[in-house]
């Protein structure tokens, strides 16, 4: 599968590149659209969401720990991590899992708010067997976040 920014032809035939779904990468939680080529029948996958210093350049430092209700260890991220703004579940039977903080982080820039702490349930689903029903994914996140933002030098907390 290859990458590229242009979401009208393909990196390796030029032709015209034909939408094929949405996914998530379950080990770093980049959203991604996938394309075909109606040429070559390559597989090509553009990523539509950005690192958090690309989202919200006006944040300087950023410290983001969030635990899963049934984890020991917590996951730490900092500017540094390049990480998106999904945080997965760890429940494997969970589609579309994850928790999509970008609105909490809007919201503290928007407010020039420095610390927050929260909770949040997944937003993915468990499906039945047969597809049926979907019960909603029972895994929650504590979600602790402090920011420096350009032209403030307080910290949070």
């Amino acid at each position: 599968m290859e990458q590229t920014k242009s979401k009208n032809e393909c990196p390796s035939c030029k032709g015209q590149l034909d939408y094929d779904g949405c996914y998530r990468r379950r080990y770093d939680g980049f959203r991604f659209d996938q394309y075909r080529c109606v040429e070559c029948g390559k597989t090509v996958e553009i990523r539509i969401d950005e690192p958090i210093e690309k989202t919200f350049p006006m944040i300087r430092e950023i410290s983001i720990e969030v635990l899963e209700d049934r984890a020991r260890n917590p996951k730490r991220y900092n500017k540094s991590s390049n990480s998106g703004l999904l945080f997965c579940c760890s429940n494997p039977k969970c589609t579309n899992p994850g928790i999509f903080i970008e609105p909490i982080l809007q919201e503290m820039v928007d407010k020039r708010q420095l610390y927050k702490e929260t909770w949040q349930v997944c937003n993915g689903f468990e499906p039945s067997p047969k597809w049926r029903k979907k019960t909603p994914c029972n895994r929650s996140f504590r979600i602790t976040i402090n920011l420096i933002l350009e032209n403030n030098g307080a910290h949070g907390g």
